[in-house]
């Protein structure tokens, strides 16, 4: 059974080992608490995944990350991770996030559509300015939220957040 949780009161350091794969800097897990307890909105499949979200509480969120463990992938916890995270944000007028190429298919079954947009992101310290953007868009009470995939002319590499959006 998988406990989903909203709560970092439910969550300990020694259940955050194993995320971040791929990365050229993998987060440690007292970062990755950190991380959690710094989002204005989580949900976590404990010890298999999670998402994350940051609001202003009004108008505009964004969805930096969703990963869930290799081991556990292709069994539906991404979905329902993202199911419960855009409940969390059902007021929210503008959810964004950001995805690579090969995730698109996941985001478009949440009825997300395509948009544009420019990403400016400073990372090991080099500054990606992201200008091969496509989004995609999610009808939301009349309104639409936006997804980006990104590529880097700079450093000629595509990059992407393991993330979602609402609408």
């Amino acid at each position: 059974m998988i406990n989903y949780t909203k709560s970092i009161a439910d969550i300990s350091v020694a259940q955050l080992g194993g995320f971040f794969v791929g990365w050229r800097a993998p987060l440690t897990p007292e970062k990755h608490y950190l991380l959690l307890c710094g989002s204005t909105h989580f949900v976590a499949a404990i010890g298999i995944g999670f998402v994350t979200a940051l609001s202003d509480g009004v108008n505009s969120s964004f969805i930096p990350l969703l990963e869930v463990l290799p081991e556990y992938q292709g069994r539906g916890i991404s979905s329902r991770l993202v199911e419960l995270i855009l409940e969390q944000l059902e007021d929210i007028t503008n959810i964004d996030l950001t995805c690579g190429p090969e995730l698109q298919p996941f985001y478009e079954r949440f009825k997300m559509l395509r948009s544009t947009a420019w990403l400016l992101e400073n990372t090991c310290k080099c500054t990606y300015l992201w200008v091969f953007a496509q989004f995609y868009c999610l009808t939301v009470a009349d309104s639409c939220v936006k997804i980006s995939v990104r590529y880097s002319q700079s450093c000629g590499s595509f990059g992407h957040t393991n993330a979602l959006k609402k609408g």
